[in-house]
């Protein structure tokens, strides 16, 4: 076996085997703190709510982030696959975004599912979702 062939089977099964974190990451680029507050849907389950158990209030996952900082959720390994996207949001009931100068609602499932999905970023596969908030 040449070495070539050898590199490229080992490089071949690490990407193959890998199964990334993927995560949604909302930016602050605004001037004062902006809340984000998922509104989990009691209608349905969604295991990945209770994993944020620090930021749950209720049926509701709250961050607070300062200006021009970042916070992220974490969702477990996996990609952003137009399915999961979808089942995350057959499992919320709003996602709002505030702050001092504005104050988004997202309450239909159309709504949610454009605003998770405007800008996935990863290599082959898209791990993770970058909301901007300015």
């Amino acid at each position: 076996m040449s070495k070539a062939f050898f590199i490229l089977l080992i490089s071949s099964l690490a990407f193959l085997s890998c199964d990334p974190p993927h995560y949604i990451q909302f930016e602050n680029e605004s001037d004062s703190e902006v809340k984000v507050t998922l509104l989990a849907d009691p209608e349905t389950e969604n295991y990945d709510f209770y994993e944020f158990q620090n930021l749950r209030i209720g049926d509701s996952v709250i961050l607070r982030i300062k200006p021009k900082e970042s916070d992220m959720l974490h969702f477990g390994i996996g990609t952003w696959s137009n399915s999961e996207i979808e089942e995350l949001t057959n499992s919320l009931q709003k996602i709002i975004i505030e702050n001092e100068d504005f104050f988004r609602v997202y309450r239909t499932k159309k709504g949610m599912n454009t605003l998770l999905n405007h800008d996935k970023r990863g290599f082959w596969w898209k791990t993770e979702i970058n909301i901007r908030i300015e």
